[in-house]
């Protein structure tokens, strides 16, 4: 069974100590999960630039930055001036196969991985042009929006079905899962051919961190 990265969610960490809740999850792993909602394309704000900005000259940590937004054509370069690493934009968000082309054409022109997230009841058909193109795919195990929910089961179909493309087709892309993931269905997971998994909740709620993180192991 392959290993699987860890990237923790600050969705639901502390965010008057936010510095320190990163510093928390560091020892045990250095990829931290921005989740950035607009209210319009899910039902939901969080935090937006000024947050990343303030982390723009820290390059201990890798930023897996999801932004849950309309119109990401519009704002993308003001993320990937934050000295990011990834930014994944959904493919719901988007009017046109031209529209995403055109992003992932772009941000990859801003030197930033790009990669494409989509909902959970969109096909995975729908996104196999892009495959090609991008770095990563992030699969929602939970309808994006809220921290905290119940994790998907029809994402494992998915991560597999992925997992099987790249392989037969040469292809390197990460295959990320987020959404209610914890010590038993992440297991599942890694069975799949998932390489990263996104954990808020379940991390940030423990205060035995370096117990959590065994767990997931």
């Amino acid at each position: 069974m392959k290993d699987i990265k860890i990237s923790a969610s600050i969705l639901n960490s502390d965010f008057l100590n936010l510095e320190q809740e990163i510093n928390r999850v560091k020892p045990y792993t250095n990829w931290i999960h921005f989740d950035v909602m607009d209210g319009h394309f899910v039902d939901n704000i969080s935090f937006g630039f000024p947050v990343l900005e303030c982390l723009k000259n820290d390059d201990t940590i890798i930023k897996d930055v999801h932004i849950m937004i309309d119109n990401p054509l519009h704002f993308y370069k003001r993320f990937t001036n934050c000295n990011i690493d990834y930014l994944t934009f959904h493919y719901e968000a988007l009017n046109s196969d031209k529209e995403i082309f055109d992003l992932i054409e772009k941000i990859k022109e801003e030197n930033v991985k790009v990669g494409i997230s989509i909902r959970p009841n969109t096909k995975i058909e729908n996104i196999k042009k892009f495959l090609p193109l991008v770095d990563l795919i992030l699969i929602m195990s939970v309808e994006p929006g809220f921290g905290g929910q119940k994790f998907m089961f029809n994402c494992l179909s998915k991560v597999l079905y992925l997992d099987y493309y790249r392989l037969t087709n040469n292809m390197n892309f990460l295959i990320e899962v987020d959404g209610g993931i914890n010590n038993q269905n992440i297991q599942l997971l890694k069975e799949v051919g998932c390489d990263i998994a996104v954990v808020g909740s379940y991390l940030f709620k423990s205060d035995d961190l370096k117990k959590t993180f065994d767990s997931l192991k």
